[in-house]
């Protein structure tokens, strides 16, 4: 009987051990749904045949301009790849447009968490993505199986449109529900209106691209590429907000610039970075009660404001200090970022801790394990005396 005792005492401790670790382990974020270090299952095979699409040539755009290493090129091809076989498997029996791009949006959010993203190489890497990464691939895929989806910008937003059989215009937002996406109704107020022929206005894929390189250009070895891309889309806003930023980092904006920035802001008021231009422009010229925030202020605009311009700006025409206005939103970041830090911090400490836990329970469980066995089971023996 002592035998007895002492082995069910041991099996009651590795039990115990073995299902706190697993609870620490899913409290502690084990429970991810995919490891993002392991690229995703895919016929590395059949990878070739998508060379020509919008995201592989993004991808191609990174790495030949610096924004992404080989590794996570390679990573983010065989997540996109292995996407566009997902949908192959799981939405071709779809003919109309609606229930394709629904299909394909769904297949999004179970492979592809929502994530802020800056590039398509790293986040795809990653299996993160955002709503203009989900577009890319959205319309990829239904393009290559004959469905004629454009992408559409709006003011710090991107979305799909399409024209249905019965003649109607439809637009699908893909980062609704846990980025699987929802039918889109664009007289929300969650999409900022603008007189800006840059926004809702169809895209293919070409133009798509060039977008992209505007909007990563911060993040390229080599900006300089730019300028061409203004000459060549001066009437894109998106384009020309880079286009001055990269023309204000390098001084040169002057009296023309800043003229032709006032008239793109009367049609576009929603531009952050054209009015910090213009709110620095007054700083330098003396003018400070023009020097305005900007109108539409996002994270963004914060950073561009800390990165370029904190420095140059005084008073608006209230009184308050326009760096005042960014030291607001500053400490509200630098909060949650050391919160983000914090909790990743703990996340490590409580693994190890929970490691060291484990093992420590189990050795003991086994020395002692009659011991453990006579714990659990006091109420028993009490009853029995």
């Amino acid at each position: 009987m002592k035998k007895i005792g002492m082995n069910r005492g041991l099996a009651t401790a590795t039990a115990m051990a073995l299902v706190t670790c697993v609870a620490v382990w899913f409290v502690l974020g084990g429970s991810e749904k995919t490891a993002v270090d392991d690229p995703l299952k895919v016929n590395k095979g059949a990878l070739s045949k998508y060379e020509s699409t919008l995201t592989y040539r993004m991808v191609r755009f990174d790495v030949e301009n610096g924004i992404a290493d080989i590794q996570a090129a390679n990573k983010a091809r065989v997540n996109i790849g292995a996407y566009f076989q997902w949908v192959d498997e799981q939405c071709l029996q779809y003919q109309q447009v609606r229930d394709f791009l629904l299909c394909a949006n769904q297949v999004v959010g179970e492979h592809f968490d929502y994530e802020v993203s800056e590039d398509v190489s790293n986040s795809y890497a990653r299996q993160r993505s955002d709503c203009d990464l989900n577009a890319f691939l959205i319309v990829d895929v239904a393009r290559m199986h004959g469905f004629d989806p454009y992408m559409m910008y709006s003011p710090g937003h991107a979305f799909i449109t399409w024209t249905g059989r019965d003649g109607e215009v439809y637009y699908l937002e893909t980062t609704k529900n846990d980025n699987r996406g929802k039918l889109a109704d664009i007289n929300d107020a969650f999409y900022v209106r603008s007189l800006d022929g840059t926004y809702y206005t169809r895209y293919g894929a070409d133009a798509v691209l060039s977008i992209y390189k505007a909007l990563v250009y911060r993040l390229s070895a080599n900006k300089a590429y730019i300028v061409g891309l203004y000459n060549a889309l001066p009437g894109n806003s998106l384009v020309a907000d880079s286009y001055y930023e990269y023309l204000m980092i390098h001084n040169r904006i002057g009296p023309d610039e800043i003229a032709d920035i006032i008239e793109r802001l009367k049609t576009d008021p929603t531009s952050e970075t054209l009015s910090l231009i213009l709110a620095s422009w007054y700083v330098e010229q003396g003018d400070t009660g023009r020097a305005l925030p900007p109108r539409f202020c996002t994270s963004d605009c914060i950073w561009l404001g800390i990165e370029a311009w904190s420095d140059y700006l005084g008073y608006h025409e209230q009184g308050t200090r326009v760096s005042d206005f960014y030291g607001k939103y500053l400490k509200d970041l630098a909060i949650f970022s050391n919160y983000e830090k914090a909790q990743d911090f703990l996340k490590s400490v409580g693994l190890i801790i929970a490691a060291i836990f484990c093992v420590l329970l189990w050795f003991f469980g086994r020395r002692r394990g009659k011991c453990v066995y006579l714990i659990l089971s006091g109420s028993k023996v009490r009853r029995k005396r």
